[in-house]
């Protein structure tokens, strides 16, 4: 590790969140762990970007390496499902699974007529789940997005259309990897849990038990927006 790195770790808390994955379908399901695009889209509003500046995406996804830890006590990160109709209706028109947009007119005789239904979308969200993130990088950078992170131009959801964090998010920067480590098993410990879940990223894809496609390329776009990203999934004793 180079002495102009830095490691910054986010406390992410609340009655609920959502960590998706790419692509558009009718069920809409949360992942385990924060993602790395969540992440950088919370970033990114921290410093008041918007989610459409490639630039910025590419420049903070790429500044980045992350590794994400389950402090979620027993009974806690239960999964909750929700139901959200796609489509407004009458005279309104939205998309489907597929992408093709459906609508809602009058014909000629003033009738409505409509080319495709609404459809009902299930949501999938994790209840009262608390994660910490650490993100490491050079330390100019990680100065600077823990800046913003304290003093956010945007307010910091967590996940995809989601709750706010209920605790304190800014939990430290530290100067090394073992620091950092050392402040995640306080907090482990403090919780009474004696092993947490952890995924990492790395470098090499043979040591990767998973890949993720969380990695940011462009927001908004319901294909080709994400690349993969290689990580590895064991549980640290604390």
């Amino acid at each position: 590790m180079s002495s102009s790195e830095k490691w910054m770790v986010l406390r992410l808390a609340g009655p609920m969140m959502s960590w998706r994955l790419a692509g558009r379908k009718g069920t809409k399901m949360t992942y385990d762990h924060p993602t790395l695009s969540a992440m950088v889209g919370m970033i990114m509003s921290a410093l008041g970007g918007e989610r459409q500046d490639i630039k910025m995406t590419a420049e903070i996804a790429s500044s980045l390496r992350m590794t994400s830890f389950n402090l979620s006590r027993p009974g806690d990160g239960a999964l909750l499902e929700d139901f959200q109709t796609v489509g407004r209706g009458m005279g309104g028109s939205a998309s489907d699974d597929s992408g093709v947009p459906f609508t809602a007119k009058l014909n000629d005789k003033g009738e409505w007529e409509r080319g495709r239904k609404k459809i009902i979308t299930r949501r999938y969200y994790l209840s009262d789940g608390r994660f910490l993130v650490m993100l490491s990088g050079f330390a100019d950078k990680i100065d600077r997005y823990w800046e913003a992170i304290r003093r956010p131009q945007h307010p910091l959801f967590l996940g995809t259309h989601c709750c706010l964090c209920s605790e304190r998010i800014d939990m430290g920067v530290y100067e090394s990897e073992e620091a950092a480590m050392e402040a995640i098993s306080i907090e482990a410990k403090s919780l009474g849990l004696k092993t947490i879940n952890r995924e990492a990223d790395v470098d090499d894809v043979s040591q990767a038990n998973n890949t993720l496609p969380d990695y940011p390329i462009q927001f908004g776009l319901a294909t080709g927006g994400y690349g993969r990203r290689p990580v590895r999934d064991d549980i640290l004793e604390v």
